[in-house]
């Protein structure tokens, strides 16, 4: 369950390494903290108060991966604009 996620998680950590590039390193912990905040508020939730066990540990991971690409990408593209189309 969470292997088809680990494409999303490097874009994540793609997005993180640019905006250390870049100089933003606040920026890119942000991301990496969003990704732990993530993980500790949805997990307990999931396996405990749904019961779900070890699948809803995967569905936790595959949320936290989820958001550690869009805050990465949000940054990158919206915040500091580091992708643009090509001309």
């Amino acid at each position: 369950m969470t292997l088809p996620s680990l494409p999303i998680m490097a874009i994540g950590i793609i997005g993180s390494a640019v905006l250390r590039a870049h100089g933003r390193g606040r920026e890119a912990m942000y991301v990496t903290l969003l990704t732990v905040t993530v993980s500790c508020l949805i997990d307990p939730y999931i396996i405990f108060y749904l019961q779900w066990g070890l699948d809803g540990a995967a569905l936790a991971l595959v949320l936290s991966r989820v958001g550690i690409a869009g805050m990465a990408l949000w940054f990158v593209i919206r915040r500091y604009p580091s992708m643009a189309r090509p001309n």
